[in-house]
């Protein structure tokens, strides 16, 4: 497991929480861990074994799969930028009027 995901788990189980309107010493009792063991599993230095996993979804009411709902990590703007030639140069001539068109439109660009 890569700290990134420990990091994004972490955060993931206090915004839960936070949402859930419920302190972390209570999250922690419920679940019978101390509050320094739970703020260092939101803080991403500690990963909890499943079971502790399930008795934090069990208290905050979340599936356990709400816990790895991670955002997606942004694309790279010179990764576009090539995917974008990439496209361009596959398009047919009069497919060309077309696409450049639609982006204009989605652009908002006259």
């Amino acid at each position: 497991m890569t700290d990134t995901t420990k990091v994004q788990l972490g955060q993931r189980i206090q915004l839960l929480r936070k949402r859930a309107k419920l302190k972390q010493e209570y999250v922690a009792d419920q679940v019978g861990l101390d509050t320094k063991s739970l703020s260092r599993i939101e803080g991403g230095s500690r990963f909890p074994s499943m079971e502790t996993l399930e008795k934090i979804s069990v208290v905050l009411g979340v599936p356990l799969k709400a816990f790895f709902d991670f955002p997606e990590e942004p694309v790279p703007p010179e990764e576009l930028r090539r995917y974008l030639r990439e496209l361009a140069d596959t398009l047919k001539d009069e497919q060309l009027p077309q696409v450049v068109g639609a982006l204009r439109d989605l652009l908002q660009e006259k």
